[in-house]
């Protein structure tokens, strides 16, 4: 097992098409190589309104978050699992980019060490998969079963676990060269 596996893995739902409209986040802290801690709130989006199709997909609706934290009441809270760390997240292109948006809309200053991509890393470690989707590689390549609510942290939990995965039957000689 590696030892030198320090990240967070994260996940967000949306509540409609605008990725400043984070509805739910998961995370999860991994410390040489192993889950350490989880987190998971519901998030009043901005703007706040839910289309079908996103609650059709996380079951999240307007009268779930109506009380929740904004994503700048909850940032406090949760500044110290993102500022700074490598995140980790299944198609790592749309949590930056809802991550950046959330930024933006609540004028955040923060720096996160690097984005990695599960996704991307299953495809190369498994490359015969008929699906990438985050519920198939869980089934088929790691044998876990994927419960899947909430959502925004069993998706954050199954990164954090393929990225584990991945990282022991690759044994880089670093860390840092997946980073790179």
């Amino acid at each position: 097992m590696r030892t030198d596996l320090n990240f967070v893995a994260l996940s967000f739902e949306t509540a409609n098409w605008y990725r400043r409209s984070a509805c739910s986040i998961g995370m999860v802290r991994v410390e040489e190589g192993v889950v350490v801690d989880e987190y998971y709130s519901l998030i009043k989006p901005t703007p706040n309104w839910f289309h079908p199709i996103n609650v059709g997909i996380h079951g999240l609706h307007d009268s779930l978050c109506q009380d929740a934290p904004t994503f700048g009441e909850l940032w406090p809270a949760i500044k110290d699992w993102v500022e700074g760390q490598v995140i980790v997240s299944h198609n790592v292109s749309f949590e930056r980019s809802v991550l950046n948006h959330l930024f933006s809309e609540y004028q955040v200053r923060a720096q996160v060490s690097e984005f990695l991509c599960s996704l991307y890393l299953s495809r190369v470690a498994f490359p015969n998969l008929a699906s990438y989707k985050l519920p198939h590689v869980c089934s088929i390549a790691l044998d876990k079963a994927f419960v899947g609510h909430p959502r925004a942290l069993e998706d954050a939990r199954a990164s954090a676990e393929i990225f584990i995965e991945v990282a022991n039957r690759w044994n880089p000689p670093t860390f840092n060269v997946m980073i790179a």
